[in-house]
């Protein structure tokens, strides 16, 4: 995600971790010692376009693994 996207987006620290807001909590980016989680509310619309990202009811993820 870029800034110039991201523009119309609030960012808050919620929960202990980086939440973007625009109409509610849209990402979530939780940064630990070997990955790094992207959490998308809303992402079910996602799932078609991006092969990588997993659902989960209304939500969707996709990780970054080290050495991957």
């Amino acid at each position: 995600m870029s800034a110039a996207g991201a523009a119309s987006f609030d960012e808050e620290i919620k929960w202990g971790r980086l939440v973007y807001f625009s109409n509610g909590p849209a990402i979530l980016i939780r940064a630990e010692d070997d990955r790094v989680l992207y959490g998308f509310w809303r992402g079910k619309r996602l799932l078609d376009m991006e092969p990588r990202l997993k659902g989960g009811g209304k939500t969707a993820h996709a990780r970054a693994e080290a050495g991957r």
